[in-house]
């Protein structure tokens, strides 16, 4: 009875190990399909280069808002996306709040990118030791 129980442990074990591994690897596969610059966008910005109709901004921010989500219901691994994105999703966020709350009022929707929001405050609330800052 205790050789099915500690094999049904280490299989179970085994199992997690695997599926962990599995969610970081298809987040790394995001990460080499993703070919929006967000440097570029925010020095734009910064610059005067960029109207709040850009369309590369609404895509970012979709882009950030579907991370969120997918980070929120555990399908990409947390870690290895705010190590890659964490300072593009905080930088973004501050250059772009006013931005996000026209465009809530201007669609009548509260919850436009909310997760996202909810994701970056966590961050500063909570993360402020990492090198998302940099």
């Amino acid at each position: 009875m205790i050789i099915i129980i500690t094999t049904a442990y280490y299989y179970i074990l085994s199992s997690r190990k695997k599926e962990k591994e599995l969610k970081k690897k298809e987040t790394v596969n995001f990460f080499f399909s993703d070919k929006i610059n967000y440097e570029k966008v925010i020095i734009d910005k910064r610059n005067g280069l960029l109207d709040d109709e850009d369309s590369r901004i609404l895509e970012i921010l979709s882009v950030f808002e579907k991370m969120s989500i997918s980070i929120k219901t555990k399908v990409y691994d947390e870690e290895v996306i705010l190590e890659y994105y964490g300072k593009y999703m905080i930088h973004f966020f501050k250059e772009f709040k006013f931005f996000i709350l026209i465009r809530r009022e201007k669609s009548g929707n509260p919850y436009l990118f909310i997760e996202y929001e909810k994701l970056v405050n966590r961050i500063n609330k909570n993360d402020k030791s990492q090198n998302y800052y940099e």
